[in-house]
């Protein structure tokens, strides 16, 4: 007698996947990806200090830089950013300025929002938040930007680890255009499901799909020193290269839907044979 496990991708109840030429999915494939990670202060709070991002199309990097956020950084900290760019040839752009990226790009552009646990710094990058509304009471709601024509981000637990991020419905000169949710992919989500854990961390996540960049390690969270912007920059990179393994390991099951209709872990089912 013999064992067999088999993998099965469940969708949400009353939902209907469609052949893949179906409008129902926009994209199957992201060519363009932005990759995002923030750090954080180190008390009870998490307010965002400062993070990074990268923009690729196609697997080609077009640009990316470091953020950071006015509220929780010092004056002798920024100076610590500012030199850090200048002499790594790297941008350096406030939170807002990050924000008008950041709608310009996953709104604008439907780019793949990417991360790793991207929920937590999704919820970093905000100048207010407010409880879910109607269907999405259970969840929050974030503000981003002061400017109302762009909408607000929801976030909705759903079950185990999973959650739903999307956009709310946009105001002024996007109301009637479109009612576009996004694209957001959290990669310890699709890497759990993929290798049948209940937990990764980034690091180890990096080593199960042997990436070329590894997450580094860091003594100390929430002071910013040259060592932990570039701790920060290594995990964005690090994130993207996971990404890469884990979309290559995904396409293998040719399920005819994106990697972000995958929102739960797998269902495994035992089956016996006799032999």
């Amino acid at each position: 007698m013999e064992h067999i496990a088999l993998r099965g991708f469940p969708r949400r109840k009353g939902s209907i996947i469609k052949p893949t030429n179906s409008k129902i999915f926009e994209n199957l494939y992201f060519p363009r990806v932005i990759t995002l990670d923030t750090e954080t202060t180190a008390d009870e709070f998490l307010n965002l200090k400062f993070g990074s991002f990268a923009v690729h199309e196609n697997d080609i990097f077009l640009y990316g830089g470091l953020f950071w956020d006015h509220r929780h950084v010092t004056e002798k900290e920024y100076e610590i950013l500012k030199k850090y760019a200048e002499e790594h040839n790297i941008r350096l752009f406030s939170l807002e300025e990050f924000i008008q990226i950041f709608y310009l790009d996953v709104y604008e552009r439907k780019t793949l929002c990417i991360g790793y646990n991207i929920n937590f710094d999704l919820s970093r990058i905000i100048l207010d938040y407010g409880h879910g509304r109607y269907s999405r009471k259970d969840g929050f709601s974030f503000k981003l930007t002061e400017d109302t024509t762009y909408p607000r981000l929801r976030i909705k637990h759903l079950n185990g680890r999973s959650y739903n991020v999307e956009f709310t419905r946009a105001k002024g000169k996007y109301r009637k255009e479109r009612t576009f949710k996004g694209n957001f992919l959290d990669l310890s989500n699709l890497a759990c499901t993929l290798t049948d854990n209940k937990s990764l961390t980034l690091e180890k996540a990096c080593e199960i799909f042997d990436t070329p960049i590894k997450k580094k390690s860091t003594e100390k969270h929430g002071v910013i020193t040259p060592g932990y912007i570039g701790y920060n920059l290594t995990d964005v990179k690090a994130t993207y290269e996971l990404f890469k393994k884990v979309r290559q390991e995904y396409e293998r099951y040719q399920l005819g839907i994106p990697m972000t209709g995958i929102i739960q872990p797998p269902v495994l089912e035992n089956r016996h044979l006799v032999s």
